[in-house]
């Protein structure tokens, strides 16, 4: 879609007459006129002064020929130095005119309006639309050039019923070149009900959701990457229970199927080995740049001691398969137990690999990403251990990227860490990552919402993230997960000058 660009940036102070800590307000708007009338309106409003501003509205008032989708916001509190970004859409009837905008800030029953207005003057464009639009159904779309990935992720719910020709439009302005789309359904009751959002005869189809999701990335230069599962199959499991993962409980002393966070299917099962490969076909068929492999894609310490990976340890090995075998009484792994981590590890990716041989098939040109767990490059012996995840290994059986779940609240639970401390860590975690695979086979991810306290990471952290991973070499960023409060000015920053992947 063709537009004429026009920032306009409106710097105002306000205070409230009268009160002795005054809270004073920044105002930074810009606008984008798009030829068909359509406008984005984005507000940033950063509290610069020294107390909260409480029960802040936000409202644009519009002469007759405008109309907005969305006019009003309301937020309880900005605390001081915090930001807030608002979007508007505004459907323009008329070439020009003006837009007010409207802000309310309540304290203590005092009420301070501020009120200014700017007017968006747009190249006047002469052209009939017809003709425009078959222009662009003749226009062919070059090969997309892999250069810096920019991403963002998101979930099935975040784009169910969403206006995502707008959502799209607003990842263009923050300069996200990238998507990456969940297909699938998590886990939940009953697992019959779960499926997937792409056309298959092979699952439980929820709603073809990935078709429009591509189409309207690809008009916008954003290239797609379809997140899916592997052995968390709830629609498989809802028949079959027994295929599987099966774990020993140390405390119970006894085996157990499915006692991980994540159900799953057994690596060792070829009978959905076979079943992956007819889905990831499927998948293939749509016109994407690539597939991320969920992080179900793993062996914790004591798992699999299903009867399909007894069968083929006894058949490699020509022993039987038992967890007393793998350690000593000191919890150290022994000689059989190192060669059971190189087992299952190898294992993981041998089934990844038969997945992307029938996804080139289909999709000569798809690439592969593998959601991969911190400890994978901050650690990797770890990680073989703990989760059968080998770095080195996926890359060479056939992965493009590491996707790093570098996510910071979660490591500074785990590693007891202050925030700050867990965002510095990032730096030393790319580090040692692009001396394991490089950086161009490294995407971090950026944590921007907290998934124990159900509120968006503040905007401090993200800035500090961004910061740290471009200043230790990180090539390829990715934020995750996406909510309703991602701040775009602040990430649009960071976005890699050379653009889009599609030059539309």
């Amino acid at each position: 879609m063709k537009k004429t660009a026009v920032i306009l940036v409106i710097i105002l102070l306000g205070c409230i007459n009268q009160v002795e800590e005054r809270p004073e307000l920044k105002i930074t708007a810009s606008t984008e006129q798009f030829s068909q009338g359509k406008t984005s309106l984005e507000v940033l409003i950063t509290n610069t002064g020294k107390t909260g501003l409480h029960n802040v509205v936000i409202r644009v008032d519009l002469p007759g020929d405008f109309t907005c989708r969305m006019s009003e916001y309301f937020v309880d509190v900005i605390e001081p130095g915090a930001d807030r970004v608002f979007h508007f859409e505004i459907i323009s009837h008329a070439p020009e005119g003006e837009y007010t905008l409207h802000i309310f800030m309540e304290s203590d029953e005092l009420v301070l309006e501020r009120k200014f207005t700017f007017s968006v003057v747009s190249e006047k464009v002469e052209k009939n639309l017809e003709d425009e639009k078959e222009k662009e159904e003749e226009k062919e779309i070059p090969e997309p050039t892999y250069e810096r990935i920019f991403g963002a992720q998101y979930d099935t719910d975040d784009l169910y019923n969403a206006d995502i020709d707008a959502l799209m439009q607003q990842l263009t302005q923050a300069g996200i070149n990238t998507v990456v789309f969940r297909v699938f359904d998590y886990e939940y009751e009953p697992l019959s009900d779960c499926g997937v959002y792409f056309e298959t005869d092979h699952a439980p189809v929820k709603k073809d959701l990935l078709k429009e999701v591509v189409e309207k990335a690809h008009k916008e230069g954003i290239q797609v990457f379809a997140w899916m599962t592997t052995l968390d199959c709830p629609w498989i499991l809802a028949d079959h229970p027994e295929w599987g993962v099966v774990a020993y409980n140390w405390e119970k002393q006894k085996y157990i199927t499915n006692a991980s966070w994540w159900l799953r299917i057994s690596p060792f099962n070829n009978q959905h080995r076979e079943y992956l490969k007819k889905l990831y076909a499927d998948l293939a068929q749509y016109d994407i740049e690539g597939i991320v492999f969920q992080d179900d894609l793993y062996l914790e310490d004591n798992e699999d001691f299903s009867s399909y990976a007894e069968e083929s340890y006894k058949k490699e090995f020509e022993r039987g398969l038992s967890i007393h075998n793998m350690f000593d009484e000191y919890d150290n792994l022994t000689p059989e137990g190192e060669q059971w981590v190189d087992w299952k590890c190898k294992a993981l990716m041998d089934m990844c690999k038969e997945i992307m041989d029938a996804v080139h098939e289909v999709n000569p040109d798809c690439k592969f990403l593998i959601d991969m767990f911190y400890e994978g490059v901050y650690n990797p012996e770890d990680c073989r251990r703990w989760f059968a995840q080998d770095a080195e290994l996926a890359i060479q059986s056939g992965f493009d990227y590491l996707y790093v779940m570098s996510y910071h609240h979660f490591m500074a639970g785990e590693l007891d860490l202050t925030i700050e401390e867990a965002i510095d860590l990032l730096g030393e975690m790319t580090k040692r990552g692009i001396n394991l695979v490089g950086a161009e086979r490294l995407i971090m991810k950026i944590q921007v919402y907290d998934w124990f306290t159900e509120t968006p990471v503040e905007n401090w952290e993200i800035e500090k993230a961004y910061t740290v991973l471009v200043e230790a070499g990180c090539l390829h960023i990715a934020y995750t997960p996406h909510h309703d409060r991602v701040p775009f000015t602040l990430i649009r920053r960071f976005a890699p000058q050379s653009g889009r992947f599609y030059m539309v």
